[in-house]
């Protein structure tokens, strides 16, 4: 309806779309549940629910756990929760600040919450990355202009770095505003939204490699990587570098044991996790969709890189040793296959 927030999750929220499951449970978060309205209240909604494996019956829900110092009537989950041991960690915004949550898995009740920092970002919430967890450390992006690591067990913050959102050598070079392409649209009296695309990556989530956190800012044009243990920088790669033939990156792909695979709009790139060293490039097709629409997600299967084109699949070898593959996707109807 014309001036009223949709109540759906936005497909960019790819973090908040996944299930999680354990050994007993599947943990969803689900959106707005009523009907559209002119505040606000569908943008922050957010609803943790427990469902039986065996039986899809609801074992519990965030709404239950409203009250109290760490109760979650305030708090808006940004993407699906992490399962360490027996509690679940889930990025969120709590009162406009951004933090990391753990509740308990079996119960759902919240244990503590450690605030990060507030604004940072022009949107109204920030896409979520899940959390990873290594050797008891939570490792939080905000994309509102921070990584954090938390003790995973406390709740302690062991440091917080406000990233590099251009790489230092080429900060000079003027940045797109988004704001100035965004469409306005007013909800209500009060409310002044604005609708942007994303101009960087899209949201991705955090790798982690030997002692060393990778991750693609949504806010920024570099890619890199952090200490694990102090938040310093390791190595940068500027995605939007006007030399580089492969022109600006957009998506992180994956990972395997020793690269990182990201695209750009038209190639597939191999960068070494180890240095930042670019290993590799292959040309995609020549996009014949939609100039506003992207492949969709690729996928790194063994030692395969999937990315998605249209009505196919296309392949790449991990190690660059073969051609490109095109494997046409079957036609979507009540046939067989």
């Amino acid at each position: 309806r014309e001036t009223h927030p949709r109540v759906r999750v936005a497909a960019a929220d790819h973090a908040l779309l996944r299930p999680v499951e354990d050994e007993r449970r599947r943990y969803v978060v689900l959106g707005h549940k009523g009907s559209t309205t002119s505040s606000d209240a569908p943008l922050k909604a957010s609803e943790l629910v427990a469902y039986d494996r065996a039986s899809w019956e609801r074992s519990w829900t965030s709404t239950e756990w409203l009250e109290g110092e760490d109760g979650l009537r305030d708090v808006t989950f940004l993407a699906a929760p992490t399962v360490f041991g027996e509690r679940l960690l889930l990025p969120a915004q709590r009162r406009g600040a951004y933090t990391l949550e753990c509740l308990d898995r079996s119960t759902g009740r919240p244990l503590w919450h450690t605030p990060l920092h507030a604004g940072g970002s022009m949107f109204f919430k920030a896409p979520g990355v899940p959390v990873a967890v290594r050797g008891g450390v939570a490792f939080v992006a905000t994309n509102a202009g921070c990584l954090a690591a938390v003790d995973a067990f406390a709740g302690d913050l062991k440091w917080i770095r406000r990233y590099e959102r251009v790489d230092p050598v080429h900060k000079s070079r003027r940045r797109r505003s988004s704001a100035s392409q965004g469409k306005q649209q007013g909800f209500g009296y009060r409310h002044q939204f604005m609708q942007a695309a994303l101009e960087s990556f899209e949201p991705s989530d955090l790798v982690l490699h030997e002692g060393c956190v990778v991750f693609a800012p949504c806010d920024g044009d570099v890619l890199m990587a952090l200490d694990s243990a102090t938040g310093e920088p390791v190595w940068m790669l500027d995605a939007n570098t006007h030399h580089a033939p492969y022109g600006r990156l957009t998506q992180v792909i994956g990972a395997d044991a020793g690269r990182l695979f990201v695209a750009s709009r038209t190639h597939v790139v191999c960068v070494e996790l180890e240095g930042g060293l670019v290993r590799w490039m292959q040309k995609l097709p020549t996009w014949r969709g939609s100039k506003h629409s992207g492949r969709g997600r690729g996928a790194v299967v063994g030692d395969l890189v999937v990315v998605p084109n249209l009505r196919e699949l296309l392949v790449f070898d991990a190690d660059n040793r073969a051609p490109m593959r095109r494997l046409p996707l079957p036609p979507f109807d009540q046939g067989r296959e």
